[in-house]
């Protein structure tokens, strides 16, 4: 029984590592090679990663991907964080208002809404620029990331509060000092 457990298992693995095995076969081969996909070449060609990446500007891609992302997550954390406190710790019927409308935002697929942002996006120029794509990855991110946040921060003891308003702390100095050090697993999670 355990000999027919294995023999599954390795077949399942040689079933999968098909297409990876052609993907690495045919990256090595060069252009003029039209033997069969599942032949090994007899020559392997390097200098099809350079021109792959050089021809679809791999390098500028990556960098514009840093950029947007290490931007989009600054700003996710920091809105969603600022936007979470007041409405976990005040509860007001505008706060459970916007609450709600956040949480909402949530059940509306992304899809949806695709035709409309992009002739948004292209009535106020934003196609081709960073601000348009950051927005917009921070406005989809917003209604998860403040959900997270305040149901977090409903866990954090109001005593803290009180304690940093003894102390002199103002309302920001108790989120900058108090509240948002002690943010980091739940940031980790957003991150």
């Amino acid at each position: 029984m355990k000999i027919a457990k294995y023999i599954a298992l390795v077949l399942i693995v040689l079933i999968h590592s098909i297409p990876f095995y052609i993907l690495v076969n045919l990256s090595f081969k060069p252009i003029e090679d039209t033997s069969s996909k599942w032949m090994p070449s007899q020559q392997f060609q390097v200098d099809n990663f350079i021109h792959a990446w050089q021809d679809a500007q791999l390098g500028r891609a990556v960098l514009n991907n840093g950029m947007i992302t290490v931007t989009a997550v600054i700003l996710v954390v920091f809105i969603g964080a600022c936007a979470s406190y007041p409405l976990a710790r005040h509860q007001t019927k505008w706060n459970r208002f916007v609450y709600t409308l956040c949480i909402s935002c949530l059940i509306v697929p992304a899809l949806t809404i695709l035709v409309p942002l992009y002739k948004f996006i292209v009535d106020v120029g934003g196609i081709n620029t960073y601000w348009a794509i950051i927005l917009t990855q921070v406005t989809f991110a917003l209604p998860m990331t403040i959900f997270l946040f305040t149901g977090f921060i409903s866990t954090v003891p109001r005593e803290m509060d009180e304690a940093g308003l003894i102390d002199g702390c103002s309302r920001y100095g108790i989120f900058l000092r108090i509240i948002f050090p002690l943010l980091k697993p739940i940031t980790a999670t957003v991150v």
